[in-house]
């Protein structure tokens, strides 16, 4: 994973997507669940 064009993680995707990095990589919320056997990422705040 890339952040301002520098190796920012390394690793399976498992691994290096999380709420956390995610939300630190766009500056915003990042929401991740599972919809039945897909994984969707939501950005911002949701109510």
């Amino acid at each position: 994973m890339l952040k301002d064009k520098t190796l920012w993680k390394h690793g399976a995707a498992e691994e290096v997507i999380d709420e956390a990095g995610m939300s630190a990589l766009y500056g915003l919320p990042v929401h991740i669940a599972q919809i039945g056997t897909r994984t969707v990422c939501v950005g911002g705040d949701i109510a």
